[in-house]
């Protein structure tokens, strides 16, 4: 017989990690995390941005829709107090017609209409990257005293018309704004209908004689001016001004135009373009880019 052989009892070691090892392959993870997710989130907000600058095309399409059933009248940025808003009055072009025929027109006044329809929230009215305490908002009428001890809810909006550059003071607000869509013209003025008989716009395409390249429509406000009032209800959300006196906020809890996006605010203008506008745009510049008809030569670069 032969001896056994010393070599054959030689068993190899298992392969095993060190607690060193371990480590290293731990860190090693966790930095790969740490670069790959700033990128993730760069690119999810890359598509919310796109996403919103899309919310906004869809709104500028459905205004010329709107504006082509209707003699290339604008919608106005609300038909009077009490009543509806533009973003009620492109509904139907937005893919919306139920919630517009849900509006009692004989009846007119936004506090009479159904609770559905006051609330009815489309997606296109709400930027992706921001984050609301909910779509509803309630809120008081704290103008006409046989609503005002009552609450209505309604849904929000992150856009809002750029009716004008100026404030106007008085009873009859807003009427002369020099934006694109600005306060209607209804059947009974001056007084405030409790039903509406009949309303025009006070602007058309023809009425923006600056160029419809160079006269904004509508962009994002912040999130407090989102909050302020329902998308349909004409007492509260009549557009909001832009210009030297009223510039481009960044703070979230400000009334104006603003948004969630780092450094700019997107806005449609009213050739259904849609841009993305920096947060320090000059206001001078921005308010010509508001007016309809304030004849300013506004350069290809300059914002």
């Amino acid at each position: 017989m032969f001896p056994d052989n010393p070599k054959s009892k030689i068993q190899n070691p298992k392969s095993a990690f060190t607690l060193v090892e371990l480590l290293v392959v731990i860190a090693i993870i966790g930095i790969l995390i740490a670069l790959l997710l700033p990128a993730v989130q760069s690119a999810r907000e890359a598509a919310r941005r796109a996403q919103c600058l899309n919310n906004l095309k869809q709104i500028g399409l459905a205004v010329h829709h709107f504006a082509e059933a209707n003699d290339q009248m604008l919608p106005s940025s609300r038909v009077s107090e009490h009543m509806h808003t533009w973003l009620f009055q492109i509904l139907p072009y937005m893919e919306q017609p139920a919630i517009y025929d849900g509006w009692d027109m004989a009846e007119g006044c936004y506090y009479d209409m159904p609770d559905w329809v006051r609330e009815a929230q489309p997606s296109a009215y709400l930027c992706p990257s921001r984050r609301h305490d909910g779509l509803i908002e309630d809120q008081p009428d704290g103008v006409h005293g046989h609503n005002r001890s009552n609450r209505w809810t309604g849904a929000i909006s992150d856009y809002s018309a750029t009716t004008g550059t100026t404030g106007r003071s008085g009873a009859w607000n807003n009427f002369d704004q020099d934006g694109a869509m600005i306060y209607g013209d209804y059947d009974g003025f001056p007084s405030y209908p409790r039903k509406l008989t009949g309303w025009r716009s006070r602007t058309d395409f023809a009425s923006i004689r600056d160029g419809t390249s160079n006269t904004l429509l509508a962009g994002e406000v912040t999130y407090r001016r989102a909050r302020a009032c329902g998308a349909y209800n004409g007492d509260c959300n009549n557009g909001t001004l832009l210009g030297p006196s009223f510039p481009i906020v960044r703070d979230r809890d400000q009334n104006g135009f603003g948004s969630d996006h780092a450094g700019v605010v997107h806005f449609v203008f009213c050739d259904g373009s849609v841009r993305p506008i920096s947060v320090t745009i000059d206001s001078t510049l921005a308010g010509k880019l508001v007016t309809r008809a304030g004849n300013e030569v506004i350069p290809g670069d300059a914002f």
